[in-house]
């Protein structure tokens, strides 16, 4: 085991940091690749995995491999991928032996079963649907993993001899309750693993959450963050770290809006799209008021603090890019909106699938999507470093003057 005891050396910060900043970089161009994948639907060019067309992923042919271009981006993707988990590998290594910190053993932990979550969920989304051609719904699987579930509660939870028999109901109860929602899970994931487009929105929601996890190790492996330097207290700490974690939680739920937006099933009932589109949109709407106030307190309250304003003003400049990428890519896809021909402009525009700006435009929608995520949720976290309300630092000072002044003196007698 090793020693984590002792305090973590500047080199292997600075080996961990550089690490962390080779995982964000390698990881961003993998969801432009996913979203390229997504956009021409090659994910079925390579039928198989985890070979490609039953050669070893890594010694597939260089010729064959850019002959087709729907090959290229889904063999590509799959080659970056393995270098994500490689270099995750790495950096989980580095963090595990080198620091001494407990919450980066636990990131290291996270961004490990992350990236294998990631990888497997991209495999399934292939061979899903060859592995459940089955009727599923009749093999004991589920069945067995509720009795597990409920057997491994009890085990936890024996009841000692002499306790009371309420108390023996309420651990039998739980461990019913326990194996119920195993077997409702177990159907459930069974079910969403034959249902490829519920795949794809749980792999292209989990992909930018991995991507802020990365830019949450640059963070946390910054000299900056690792060296002396206090934090500025301010009054509005606590108003400014609550903006910027509302701020990256609504822009990941506006991620989640728009995967569910592209991969709408093809039998849906209409009001299915619509209900999505204006999700989209109020979300959007909601994430400018967030982004505006935030950039506003930390002007006012958090000055001396470059990194934080800088990290925000990023922010700010990356969402309004989304917000003419958006438009962009619905009149790419959809044309121009009827009641804007009719009251504004009379613009003709063809939709033509998979033009050139068509792919451009949405999978740059879905990379800067990312980065918008990736960016609010550093500035989340170097808020929380950054910044502190005084009366964590002078709560005691405050209290003992309080009690100073309320305790009466005693008159010397003579």
């Amino acid at each position: 085991m090793p020693n984590r005891s002792n305090s973590t050396s500047p080199i292997a910060i600075r080996a961990a940091h550089y690490a962390a900043w080779l995982l964000a970089c390698a990881t961003f161009p993998l969801i432009w690749m996913g979203g390229l994948v997504t956009t021409y639907s090659a994910g079925m060019a390579v039928p198989d995995w985890p070979r490609t067309h039953g050669d070893n992923m890594f010694l597939y042919p260089l010729g064959s491999w850019l002959t087709v271009w729907d090959v290229f981006l889904e063999h590509g993707h799959r080659l970056l991928g393995s270098l994500v988990g490689l270099v995750t590998i790495a950096l989980a290594a580095l963090l595990w032996f080198r620091d001494k910190r407990p919450a980066m053993w636990w990131l290291a932990g996270v961004a490990l079963v992350g990236v294998c979550l990631q990888g497997v969920l991209g495999g399934l989304r292939v061979v899903g649907s060859k592995i459940f051609e089955t009727e599923i719904f009749w093999t004991p699987a589920p069945v067995f993993l509720s009795v597990a579930a409920a057997l491994l509660v009890l085990t936890v939870q024996a009841v000692p001899a002499g306790q009371s028999g309420r108390r023996q109901l309420r651990v039998w109860l739980r461990a019913a309750v326990v194996s119920v929602l195993f077997g409702a899970l177990a159907w459930f994931g069974i079910a969403a693993v034959e249902d490829r487009l519920f795949l794809a929105k749980v792999h292209g929601c989990t992909a930018p959450m991995f991507f802020a996890l990365a830019a949450s190790a640059v963070a946390a492996t910054s000299s900056r963050w690792v060296g002396d330097s206090p934090p500025t207290e301010t009054p509005r700490a606590r108003r400014i770290q609550c903006l910027t974690s509302l701020g990256a939680a609504a822009i990941y739920v506006q991620i989640v809006l728009g995967a569910n937006l592209r991969h709408v099933a093809p039998d849906a009932a209409p009001w299915w799209f619509t209900l999505w589109v204006w999700l989209h949109v109020i979300v959007a709407c909601g994430i400018v008021l967030l982004i505006v106030w935030q950039y506003l307190a930390a002007r006012r309250h958090a000055g001396d603090q470059p990194v934080l304003q800088r990290r925000i003003s990023l922010m700010a400049g990356l969402f309004s890019l989304q917000l003419a990428l958006g438009i962009t890519t619905w009149i790419t896809n959809y044309g121009w909106p009827l009641w804007f021909t009719q009251n504004f402009v009379a613009v003709e525009y063809t939709v033509v699938a998979e033009s050139f700006w068509q792919v451009l435009s949405t999978t740059a929608h879905v990379g800067v999507g990312s980065l918008c995520l990736a960016t609010a949720t550093s500035a989340a976290l170097w808020s929380k470093r950054l910044l502190i309300p005084p009366s964590k630092v002078l709560g005691v000072e405050k209290d003992g003057a309080k009690k100073a002044q309320a305790t009466p003196r005693k008159r010397h007698r003579k």
